[in-house]
């Protein structure tokens, strides 16, 4: 008899289909994770674009700080995916808590200066 998954030995408690469960979580999440990261690229494009082009000092430091917190959050999700989703090597580690401490940087300067820059209009 031929069982209805073929992932799953007859006679076997199950225990591969919930090792296959975990892998499709863990390769969704990478998933989303990589389209989070080609999102918060285009967005931290466009707000430097807008920065260069802009001639108001006001407008040029909102779409910098704008700048700045999208690329804070990319760095970030940077440094989740190459600290928790691969094989752990010395490398990998710096690296993500490298990307990590730039993106947490960032995105406090960015909020910082987004606070600031908006009240000047005031």
């Amino acid at each position: 008899m031929m069982p209805l998954d073929a992932d799953v030995p007859v006679g076997s408690g199950g225990d591969f289909v919930l090792e296959g469960c975990a892998c499709f979580r863990m390769q969704t999440i990478q998933i989303v994770l990589s389209a989070l990261i080609v999102v918060t690229l285009f967005i931290t494009v466009f707000y430097s674009f807008r920065y260069r082009r802009e001639r108001d000092p006001k407008l040029r430091g909102l779409y910098a700080s704008r700048m700045n917190m999208a690329m804070g959050i990319m760095l970030v999700i940077i440094a989740i995916t190459q600290l928790f989703f691969f094989t752990d090597s010395v490398t990998r580690r710096i690296f993500g808590t490298i990307c990590l401490l730039l993106g947490l940087f960032n995105l406090f300067a960015g909020i910082r200066n987004h606070s600031h820059f908006s009240r000047l209009g005031q």
